[in-house]
């Protein structure tokens, strides 16, 4: 089974959190780990400029941690 890097990418807890974040205003108070997940998603979506890719939280494959 291959893994699908747009799913990996949108369903990753710190881009969750960092969109999240992002929606709430706080944008601005995004740790390093957050800040990587964001250029991550954005650049396996081609999202261009600011803008932030919706997260992939229906994904009935990831398990809560």
């Amino acid at each position: 089974m291959t893994t699908d890097p747009v799913r990996e990418a949108l369903s990753a807890s710190a881009y969750e959190a960092a969109y999240d974040k992002a929606m709430t205003g706080r944008g601005d108070a995004l740790s390093e780990e957050e800040r990587a997940a964001v250029r991550l998603a954005r650049e396996v979506t081609r999202t261009p400029g600011p803008g932030y890719p919706v997260p992939w939280r229906l994904d009935p494959t990831r398990r809560e941690s």
